[in-house]
């Protein structure tokens, strides 16, 4: 789209959706008892229509990097794709095989779609984390980076 005055209402919609969309991720990172009992159902596997859903592992260090990677603050306007996710995990160099790291990718994709935390756009191949995701994933990372190194020292003292 051209940055001209004939398209100026249309940037204005896209700007204010994105403001809007920012400010209700930083609305609900705060964690609270209800996020504990989410992350509690994460641990358990789902099914969902006649698919299973395999269950997250909320402090393991691999579903740590695919949530910090889901919530990179580059995702929060468009959302993002297969190779965007593939490309902050660094399955580039884990996997040589392109096609083994598309379906790696597309199954990490589909557990957080079955879970709730992430929703694709419409007509596009887009995703944007929902936002009991931004609850669920940043009460992890919060737990995982602030709160729980704190309590180990304390416990420790």
């Amino acid at each position: 789209m051209a940055k001209g005055v004939t398209n100026f209402r249309r940037l204005n919609q896209i700007g204010q959706s994105a403001n809007a969309r920012f400010l209700e991720a930083l609305a609900s990172v705060q964690p609270t008892h209800q996020a504990v009992v989410e992350l509690d159902r994460l641990s358990r596997g789902r099914i969902v229509g006649h698919k299973r859903i395999a269950r997250l592992n909320p402090v393991s260090p691999d579903n740590a990097r695919l949530f910090a990677a889901a919530l990179h603050g580059r995702h929060l306007l468009n959302g993002f794709r297969n190779r965007d996710l593939a490309a902050l995990l660094d399955l580039h160099t884990a996997t040589t095989d392109v096609r083994r790291r598309r379906e790696r990718t597309s199954r990490l994709i589909a557990k957080l779609r079955g879970h709730g935390l992430i929703a694709k756009v419409t007509r596009s191949r887009l995703y944007r984390v929902t936002p009991r995701g931004h609850r669920l994933m940043s009460a992890l990372l919060t737990f995982r980076h602030v709160d729980f190194p704190k309590a180990f020292a304390a416990a420790a003292a």
